[in-house]
């Protein structure tokens, strides 16, 4: 389970000494510090590639800080995703309020399928809901991969990811093996 998120400091604070650009960057409205002067580039980039910001000692993510300036909430105890999957892209039009699992359905770099050596067959696997649902067995690792992309597209809609939906709809025909998604 993940740690809830600490309270952003007060949105007309960060709207005072933050300003957003549409281009999806933080500046400085203000002096901080001794050499950061307004109008100069907000944050660093740190782990994973997300932006942060530290503002009165505290570490701020960038994209939280900015999903607050622009629509003046602050997101709580859900997370900002990243719709297109890049953590330094930081425009408001890339960014959405999620759930965790929402936002772990957009991660970039799962096969979905392996190799399961005792049937000499590949395996389809995903989770959903923190569950492992087997998705069958293939002679390729092609077919294992196609039955993953329809699962996950039936499974995690639109937070499935980008790159994703592209393969997907580069792909004919249907699966035949995901039927025990229509319980």
């Amino acid at each position: 389970m993940p740690r809830a998120a600490r309270p952003l400091p007060p949105i007309h604070e960060l709207r005072r000494r933050l300003a957003y650009r549409s281009d999806g960057v933080l500046i400085w409205k203000q002096p901080h510090g001794k050499r950061i002067k307004p109008g100069q580039k907000a944050g660093t980039i740190g782990h994973k590639g997300y932006l942060y910001v530290k503002l009165d000692y505290r570490k701020l993510s960038c994209h939280r800080v900015i999903w607050a300036i622009v629509k003046r909430e602050d997101p709580m105890n859900l997370s900002i995703d990243h719709i297109n999957g890049d953590p330094s892209d930081n425009r408001i039009e890339n960014l959405r309020k999620a759930t965790h699992r929402q936002n772990l359905s957009n991660r970039r770099g799962v096969k979905g399928y392996s190799f399961y050596e005792k049937r000499q067959k590949w395996q389809a696997r995903i989770i959903s809901n923190g569950k492992h649902s087997n998705l069958g067995y293939f002679d390729t690792k092609e077919q294992a991969r196609e039955a993953y992309l329809r699962a996950k597209e039936k499974l995690h809609g639109d937070f499935m990811p980008d790159y994703m939906k592209h393969e997907l709809g580069q792909i004919d025909g249907t699966t035949s093996q995901l039927d025990f998604f229509n319980d």
